[in-house]
């Protein structure tokens, strides 16, 4: 059978179809004008279309009772009334306005005013029949008495509960945005009188979609008053009722009733919609348990609590749920209240907070002992609905006994304590429940209460203990497959509803959480009993069993880390500093420790931790083969890192050392080849591996002169090969967890006499240099081996080989960066040695350089030829910033930046001219290093043109001018029209005559934008006289004008770019610009240089201040991400700042009519009211990135025509307008 146009519309837009979706979308957005016959011209938009889509599915169902395989309507009712919602939204005056737009933009219309009032008010009256049909259909009790089960069964989709509920969304929301006083008609003269002759469920629905819409941010100007008026009768006379008669209809459990829907009731779903809708108006009212209470006192209905508490018998997870969420947000809403009468305790007299606290304060105690009594009577249903597997139920239960007990946290230390012992229990049990999401917020509200000073920590250390334990479900089974102890495991085998992942992030946040909160509830307990289980594990062959015991035992260990260590290394502090560290930690207790009880803490912790250390470094069996219990061997040893060095027990760091250094070779070794271990190690977030390379880091790092003696460095020498043969062998190592060594064993190096660091460091890098030099050698021959050389598509073998060369690569930045700080520490040592002859001759060079020359010829030849590969370009830009502070003894200063400064250029032009998806980010961040070190001198240079400066000088002049001429046109050659588009707007035209100037620039390498205008700021910091004054180069696309005129257009286009790093750093730039003003206006009557470049300077941002203007506001209207908001405020306030009053004025208000500030009249007025105080001084740059932020949040608005004359508005103007 065929379908009529609108619905045919509807059924493509159900099927996915793009046009069709596309086509609702702006006929639910705009209005068109049909002035094809001109004797009949009409518009048509939203309301005309469901008009017609209504009719046309009426007509269908008709048709369809006397034929066979009709199509299914429910999903294009419900797709219609979503469409119909967004046109509801909108105020009749917002539809009023769009249709003055459409016949104002259309070209063929010629007609007077009357009959443009006249399109306009057939248009309100077109929408006031569709929503009385719509009316109609939610008021039509057949629609809710027939059995709702679709086409069928002979049912309308009309009669489908979701339709309904969305139909009535569409009443609400037409009557929200009609005006407080339409929804306060709706209210008292429809819904309240008609109550108990209207369908219960469609009075439900349009009471919770009232609260709804209220809530949002576009309702019209007093919806709120309206809302709080109408909250007595609707809670009173509507809501009440409903939930009266509804728990009455139906036991809550067993589905009686004849009319189903899904797997509930008619009342069932009636009970848990009153119950939505409730919480949706007290959310919109922000009211507290103690606020609903009282209003529904008002008319004798002061059964509320009871009704809330009945529902909670429920089995149901639809109506458990809505309670739950119900009594959460209530209750949130009061814990925040009592805590402001704590804060209005400390701020008004003491009669005052008394009176509070005996009205409200009491009140709430009593409503929540009620509650409490209540959710301790359903421990024992809990366990049954836990046995009985109904975990949803159990959730739904747990969730509101968490958000009672965390809301009653001061009855605790009541009297009535003894009241609120049966929903411990429960809390308690829920715990310990097999299934994740149940057991992870009895936990969270567990942990709350332990925070609170509520002593059950001897109940839940033992829970959190079981619960940490990995569920055998969970390990891969070729992993237990190897033993055959597994039958007889204590370990929770049940399902625990989530995967490998999950569980690991619920270890991680939630139990990590509640084990922080047992520590702190008794310290010394904690580690005593923790670390007395490793103790016993490691006492014997650990067996499989053991092995997860274990791992559990050192998890809650490694969460109070922080913590723990640091109480540990307070053994050898003085007293003052464990008297400090003690009040600072004892907060929740009553009373502060002393100092004996403090270094009594401080000893147990030192002393149970280093019994921890030794037995793990003499444990056997599965503990060195399960690859979860390695790993987390390893994380304790990095975590109790700062411990280890400080601890006054003899042979506790090389303990410690020696399991971090075993492990790492182990999962290197024999763990890479088990194939069990490598399916558990593929799942695992962090590889044993990853953890052993950080434990030695983070010990050789803390500690490194402890491990310069010879028996150390040549452990330490087997564990760098040991890396080697694994990477060589492809084994699971990452180049992250290789650095990680690499930078702990740089330190140790570091730690040894300076005379013989050449020898060491040339020692290190021996394996990364032969591996460079064997990379170079594969390369060349797969390149040789291609027909052609290389061909246009990434070979994967050659990009394997590439990827290993710039891991190497990376190793030798890591070294360099390691001994550039090395140096800096020791410099003072340096110059006395130097001076006393001893260690050090006078000629010292960097160590680094003998492997920079021994490199050398394998890193120029992998620029050469490879550095259009990401993997060498990245790799090699970072050596080359690690190695700019590098000078050569032998030679002047620059000799080696030289040489570095021509490995960039051949790395710049191979990317340029490569095909290959390279970057030009690592080789920016060079250049910028360059001139930070080096663009003072530079500057000197300029500055004594006419006088002396120096052959460095000079020389650093030379280089960075070559540097950044090579950078510009590297830059332009990879960003498309960035550059060349400026050149464009020198015709004189306005960027306000039209959008073309906004448009985004498409460029094939954005990161490199963002680079070179990094680049550019720090010439301004460092440089600005260079930069300013400098000519484009001979031959370069911009050779007629100056590089930084080119800079600043450049800065001015980008500042509404896509790239979140490229507008952000052009914004930097420009507020750089703008502070270099200030500070020349400030300093230019004592320092000559800046007379020349200051009008330079302010030519080039007044040639682009309308364009940058224009283009800020564009992005805080919803066009930028939101990132770069705060840079964007801050060039505004700069720009404002400087600029004439006058200028400012005109440009602000040309930039506020265009099309894209949606906020009317008065967001116009509010906004220039906010930029023109900024002028004065009275609006700092922080509260203009508040003013901008909530501008581009209001724009954030699918319909901003709504927007206009809302709440909203009115509040921006209440915080930001002042006359």
């Amino acid at each position: 059978m065929s379908m009529a146009p609108a619905l045919d519309v509807l059924d493509r837009a159900v099927k996915g179809e793009a046009g069709a979706l596309s086509l609702l979308e702006r006929t639910a957005s705009i209005y068109v004008l049909d002035a094809a016959n001109p004797s009949l011209q009409r518009t048509y938009g939203c309301w005309d279309f469901i008009n017609q889509a209504l009719t046309e599915v009426e007509r269908y169902e008709g048709m369809a009772q006397t034929q066979q395989n009709q199509i299914d309507l429910r999903g294009h009712v419900q797709l219609l009334a979503l469409m119909s919602r967004r046109a509801a939204r909108r105020s009749p005056e917002a539809d009023r306005r769009l249709i003055a737009t459409c016949l104002s933009n259309a070209r063929k219309y010629d007609a007077s005013n009357d009959e443009a009032n006249n399109f306009i008010e057939k248009n309100t009256q077109t929408r006031e029949r569709v929503m009385g049909r719509i009316a109609a259909l939610v008021f039509d009790f057949s629609f809710h008495n027939k059995r709702l089960g679709g086409h069928n069964s002979g049912g309308s989709a009309f009669s489908d509960h979701i339709a309904i509920e969305n139909l009535c969304m569409i009443v609400a929301a037409n009557a929200i945005s009609s005006g407080p006083q339409e929804t306060e008609q709706f209210v008292l003269e429809w819904i309240i009188p008609s109550a108990e002759n209207l369908p219960p469920h469609a009075i439900a629905a349009i009471v919770f979609h009232l609260g709804s819409e209220a809530s949002g941010k576009t309702v019209p100007v007093g919806t709120g008053d309206a809302i709080k008026k109408l909250s007595e009768p609707i809670f009173c006379h509507v809501i009440v009722p409903l939930l009266t008669q509804a728990l009455g209809n139906s036991d809550l459990n067993e589905m009686n009733d004849n009319m189903i829907v899904g797997r509930c009731s008619t009342s069932q779903r009636l009970v848990a919609l009153s119950l939505r809708a409730l919480e949706q108006w007290c959310s919109v009212l922000n009211l507290e348990i103690v606020e609903l209470k009282r209003i529904c006192d008002k008319s004798s209905q002061g059964i509320i609590i009871s009704l809330i508490s009945d529902a909670l018998y429920s089995d149901l997870e639809v109506i458990l749920d809505a309670s739950a969420e119900l009594l959460e947000s209530l209750l949130a809403r009061g814990l925040r209240a009592s805590n402001m009468v704590g804060v209005r305790q400390s701020v008004e007299c003491a009669k005052t907070a008394e009176a509070a606290m005996d009205g409200e304060g009491k009140e709430r105690d009593a409503l929540l002992t009620e509650l409490s009594c209540a959710i301790g009577l359903q421990r024992h249903r809990f366990t049954r609905v836990d046995h009985t597997g109904h975990t949803s139920s159990a959730r739904c239960l747990v969730r509101v006994a968490a958000a009672v007990a965390v809301a009653s946290k001061p009855l605790f230390a009541s009297n009535e304590k003894h009241l609120l012992g049966g929903m411990l229990d429960l809390l308690l049990k829920a715990a310990d429940h097999p299934s994740v999401h149940v057991c992870g917020i009895s936990i969270e509200a567990l942990s709350s209460l332990l925070n609170s000073g509520i002593d059950i920590n001897d109940r839940l250390l033992p829970i959190l203990q079981h619960r940490v334990a990995w569920p055998l479900n969970l390990i891969n089974e070729t992993a237990l497959a190897t033993t055959n102890e597994c039958g007889a495991s204590q370990i929770d085998n049940l399902d625990c509803e989530v995967d490998f992942h999950q569980f690991e992030r619920f270890r991680e946040h939630v139990l990590c959480d509640a084990l922080i909160a047992c520590y702190d509830n008794n310290r010394s307990r904690f580690v005593e009993i923790c670390c007395s289980a490793v103790e016993n594990i490691c006492n014997g062959a650990v067996g499989l069993e053991d092995s997860f015991q274990l791992e559990a035992a050192l998890f809650c260990l490694s969460s109070v880390a922080m913590k723990a260590s640091k109480t540990a290394g307070l053994v050898t502090a003085t007293p003052a500093s464990r008297a400090a560290y003690g009040k600072a930690t004892t907060h929740r207790r009553k009373n502060e420790k002393s100092e004996k009880s403090m270094l009594e803490e401080c000893t147990i912790h030192d002393e149970y931790l280093a019994r921890c250390v030794n037995a793990l470094a003499k444990t056997t069996g599965y503990a060195t083969t399960n690859p979860l219990a390695l790993a987390q061997m390893c994380r304790f040893i990095g975590k109790y890192s700062s411990w280890l060095v400080k601890s006054p027990t003899q042979g506790v760091l090389d303990a410690g050392a020696e399991v971090a250094l075993t492990s790492f070779n182990l999962a290197g070794g024999a763990l890479s080849d088990d194939l069990s271990a490598k399916a558990i190690i593929q799942e695992m977030s962090i590889s044993p591996y990853a953890e052993a390379a950080t434990a030695l880091r983070n010990i050789l790092s803390r500690s490194p002169s402890h491990f310069t003696t010879p028996q150390a460095l040549v452990a330490l020498a087997g564990g760098w090969e040991s890396s080697y043969t694994s990477a060589n062998a492809n084994r699971i190592i990452n180049i992250e967890d290789r650095e990680a060594l690499c930078s702990g064993i740089c330190r140790v190096l570091a730690s040894t006499p300076p005379g013989e660091w050449v020898a060491s460091l040339s020692s290190l890098a021996r394996p990364t240099i032969e591996c460079l030099e064997t990379v170079v050698k594969k390369a060349d021959a797969i390149g040789a081996a291609l027909p052609g050389g290389n061909r246009p598509e990434p070979n994967i073998s050659l990009q394997t080989v590439l990827k290993r060369g710039g891991d190497e690569i990376r190793l030798l930045s890591k070294m360099v960066l390691v001994f550039n700080h090395a140096i800096q520490d020791n410099s003072k040592t340096l110059k006395n040695s130097e001076n006393n002859g001893v260690g050090v001759s006078s000629k010292f060079e960097h160590p680094f350089i003998d492997v920079l020359r021994r490199t050398w010829p394998c890193l120029s030849q992998l620029a050469q030829n490879y550095s259009s590969h990401c993997a060498i370009s990245v790799t090699l830009g970072s050596l080359l910033t690690q190695s700019v502070s590098i000078k050569d003894a032998e030679k002047d200063k620059l000799s080696i930046l030289r040489e570095l400064c021509c490995m960039a250029r051949i790395v710049m032009d191979s990317i340029v001219k490569g095909t290959e998806t390279a970057t030009l980010s690592p080789i920016l961040e060079f250049v910028a290093e360059v001139v930070t070190l080096h663009g003072l001198a530079a500057e000197n240079c300029v500055i004594t043109k006419n006088g002396s400066s120096t052959n460095y000088c000079d020389e650093a002049r030379h280089v960075i001018e070559e540097l950044l001429l090579i950078t510009a046109e590297a830059v332009g050659a990879v960003v498309g029209d960035a550059w060349s588009h400026p050149k464009e707007q020198k015709q004189g035209q306005s960027p306000f005559e039209g959008s073309p100037e906004l448009r985004r620039i498409e460029r094939n390498s954005p990161e490199a934008l963002s680079g070179l205008f990094t680049i550019l700021t720090a010439c301004i910091k460092e440089c600005p006289v260079l930069l300013i004054t400098m000519e484009g180069g001979q031959g370069s696309s911009w050779e007629d004008e100056t590089m930084f005129n080119q800079s600043v257009d450049a800065a001015a286009l980008a500042v509404n770019d896509k790239e979140v790093d490229a507008a952000r750093s052009a914004m930097i730039f420009l507020t750089s610009l703008l502070d270099l003003i200030a500070r020349i206006q400030r300093e230019q009557s004592t320092n000559a240089r800046w007379q020349k470049i200051l009008p330079v300077v302010e030519s080039a941002i007044k040639k682009n201040y309308d364009n940058i203007v224009l283009r800020l506001i564009f992005g805080a209207c919803g066009n930028c991400p939101h990132e770069v908001l705060d840079p964007a405020a801050a060039l505004l306030h700069s720009l404002i700042l400087w600029s004439p009053a006058d200028c400012t004025q005109a440009t602000v208000l040309n930039a506020l009519r265009s099309n894209t500030f949606a906020l009317g009249n008065g967001g116009r007025a509010i906004t220039h009211n906010v930029l023109g105080r900024v002028k004065t001084g009275s609006v700092s740059p922080s509260a203009l990135m508040d003013f901008l932020g909530e501008i581009w949040q209001m724009h954030q608005n699918d319909d901003m025509n709504a927007s206009v004359d809302g709440e909203a508005i009115e509040k921006l103007k209440a915080i930001y307008f002042q006359s």
